[in-house]
């Protein structure tokens, strides 16, 4: 899980933004939802 669950939704959204970005399509971008506390939270930042 590691630094993951110490990020806000919006940093999380910032860190996906980032890799969607530097990988510029030549990679799959995969994320995961492994924050039981914060299931539906961690879902929407997933799907974005």
């Amino acid at each position: 899980i590691g630094e993951n669950t110490s990020f806000s939704a919006a940093e999380k959204r910032a860190v996906l933004r980032a890799a969607v970005e530097t990988a510029a399509g030549r990679v799959p971008v995969l994320t995961g939802v492994a924050e039981l506390p914060a299931l539906l939270e961690a879902w929407a930042v997933a799907v974005r």
